[in-house]
């Protein structure tokens, strides 16, 4: 399996900054307002541990999304924004196929945004690592 990145992508850019407000100066999970009622490392139940915005005791079955987006710090960053090599994964720099992949608004997601022969460059490495083996000027059977 394969983790094909892009450090510099400017979407995940504010996934980061949402999600790990500390790194840029903008405050912390939990946002203000919210709060975690329990012990920090032991597992969620709605007896001992909870959340709570304000005087409102939320519940992974009420309030699952509220929580995530204002309560929990991420454990990982965004997929596809870090290389990471773990277990069966082997990461693929999206730059290092092609320099397009950057910073620009227009590179996120841009091998699906984009027409298939501008980005031959990622599809060739991609139908490569799954073993698909298609070639540019090769025409299927």
């Amino acid at each position: 399996m394969y983790n094909y990145f892009n450090t510099e992508d400017n979407a995940l850019k504010w996934w980061r900054r949402n999600n790990y407000g500390w790194l840029w100066l903008l405050g912390d999970k939990p946002a203000s307002g919210y709060k975690y009622v329990g012990r920090p490392n032991s597992w969620y139940d709605e007896k001992n541990n909870y959340f709570k915005h304000g005087d409102n005791k939320l519940t992974i079955k009420d309030n699952l999304f509220e929580i995530l987006a204002f309560g929990v710090r991420p454990r990982s960053d965004a997929l596809g924004a870090e290389e990471k090599d773990v277990g069966h994964f082997t990461s693929v720099s999206l730059k290092g196929i092609d320099d397009t992949f950057n910073t620009n608004s227009s590179a996120h997601s841009k091998q699906f945004r984009s027409n298939i022969a501008e980005e031959w460059g990622y599809w060739e490495k991609v139908f490569g690592d799954f073993g698909l083996g298609a070639k540019k000027n090769e025409t299927p059977d």
